[in-house]
């Protein structure tokens, strides 16, 4: 696959020349060593102070956000993969160089950086990612007792501060099992990978139950969260099953679902409505992208449930990095029997899929997110995003800062910043003060009819 194997050359050389690209805007210029602990955007650095005591947020232009996505270290991915298809040192040496770099800058549970367990899940995941891309490599085998140790503090972080409360658990606990299980069937022989994985497995199953809905929806009321889960979920119970664990058959199916809802989320392009809230969070990057690309996961649900309700498109990279030549040969087989896309509804997870003509219309009807509790989910009940004529003719804004300013974080959560109806100047729920992940009282919508035919929609 030459296009997939320059693509990932192309991505690695930049990042050798400092163009990284954190979220999946326009690659931005860093010198070495990073700083890894400072806003790029509003020049903000955080302090080495251990994280129980970090003021984590600000309420100025600064947005810990930015520092977060940056310490994911996805791109060192991008470094494995190059060398995976060209054997060129230059790669295994800049990561070895870069993960130095960083832990000198992050000292174990001091700074940013650690001040929650699901941003050292997803570090820790693709840094064991890149370490098995390139474990043959000379400059890796020369690091490999130092990657471990960092997986050791990596491991213990998280077991030690799981995000978890008997009120509510959501995709950071997720990523803090994610973590875990990374840790420990990615590197068996640590001493403590049978009992991070003993520990963390059955947790992941059942997170999984709870927090996708039986009609295979994100709880978290979020299209761009629902992705997010969804690329966790699957890494996960891929990495799982390749390590010699049965994954259950009901959260094989969950995961199945979760794909059938994400298809019928897609607008005719393959962009991403932007319901709720999105941060452009990706859990492994195995290509960049742009923010609002989804289908891309189509192809890698084709080849792991062989249904052909997924195929139709070309075969993404992250499917010939994940299952290789033979996958890609069952897709291309199930292309040929590809369907067009069909009206759904999804009523526990509030969403309605319409689609005909080249027109393509996706409704919010569910209520506010965690049951209840708001979390990703803005004031947008019944808003709707409208395709047509081959472009999208009414968006949802998304979101616009997450902490940079919390002024306009809550105006575009705002009901009359939706596609829908606002009665006599009230929002559909209170703002809690001082709560930008909260809202109040859930509106509780119902589907009270739906009729789909050949002719139309009701």
């Amino acid at each position: 696959y030459p296009d997939v194997a320059r693509r990932a050359v192309d991505e690695a050389d930049r990042v050798l020349e400092g163009w990284l690209r954190p979220f999946t805007g326009e690659p931005l210029k860093f010198s070495e060593p990073v700083a890894w602990r400072t806003d790029w955007v509003s020049g903000r650095e955080w302090r080495l102070e251990h994280f129980t005591s970090l003021v984590t947020f600000h309420w100025d232009e600064s947005d810990i956000r930015r520092v977060w996505e940056l310490n994911r270290l996805q791109h060192a991915v991008a470094l494995g993969r190059a060398w995976a298809v060209s054997g060129d040192e230059r790669y295994p040496e800049a990561f070895a160089r870069q993960l130095s770099s960083w832990r000198e800058a992050n000292p174990v549970e001091m700074g940013p950086n650690w001040s929650n367990a699901m941003e050292a899940g997803i570090r820790i995941a693709n840094l064991i990612v890149a370490f098995h891309l390139m474990s043959e490599s000379p400059a890796i085998a020369s690091s490999r007792e130092f990657l471990v140790r960092t997986a050791i503090e990596h491991g213990r972080f998280i077991a030690d501060n799981l995000e978890i409360t008997h009120r509510v658990t959501s995709n950071h606990y997720l990523c803090d099992l994610a973590g875990l299980l990374f840790v420990g069937l990615g590197l068996p022989d640590i001493p403590s990978s049978p009992e991070w994985v003993g520990f963390a497995w059955p947790r992941f199953l059942a997170e999984v139950r709870k927090q996708v809905h039986p009609d295979g929806v994100d709880y978290e009321a979020s299209t761009a969260y629902h992705r997010f889960v969804l690329e966790i979920v699957l890494s996960v119970l891929l990495l799982a099953r390749e390590s010699g664990h049965r994954v259950p058959s009901d959260v094989w199916r969950r995961l199945e679902g979760m794909s059938v809802a994400h298809r019928a989320m897609l607008r005719p392009d393959g962009t991403l409505p932007l319901i709720g809230d999105t941060d452009d969070g990706r859990f492994i990057v195995w290509g960049e992208r742009p923010a609002v690309d989804g289908e891309y996961l189509l192809t890698v649900a084709a080849i792991c449930f062989e249904n052909d309700l997924f195929a139709g498109g070309p075969p993404s990279d992250e499917a010939v990095w994940l299952f290789g030549s033979d996958g890609i040969e069952r897709y291309r087989e199930m292309s040929a029997a590809s369907s067009p896309r069909e009206s759904q509804v999804f009523p526990d997870g509030g969403i309605v899929s319409m689609s005909g003509g080249g027109t393509f219309l996706l409704v919010d009807v569910g209520g506010h997110g965690i049951g209840g509790r708001g979390s990703h989910d803005h004031n947008d009940t019944l808003s709707f995003d409208l395709f047509m004529s081959g472009r999208t003719v009414l968006t949802d804004p998304g979101t616009y800062v997450y902490t940079a300013d919390p002024v306009w974080r809550d105006r575009f959560r705002q009901t009359r910043w939706h596609n829908t109806i606002e009665i006599d100047g009230e929002e559909i729920s209170p703002f809690p003060p001082g709560a930008i992940f909260a809202l109040g009282a859930d509106p509780s919508p119902r589907i009270l009819s739906w009729t789909t035919d050949e002719r139309c929609d009701v």
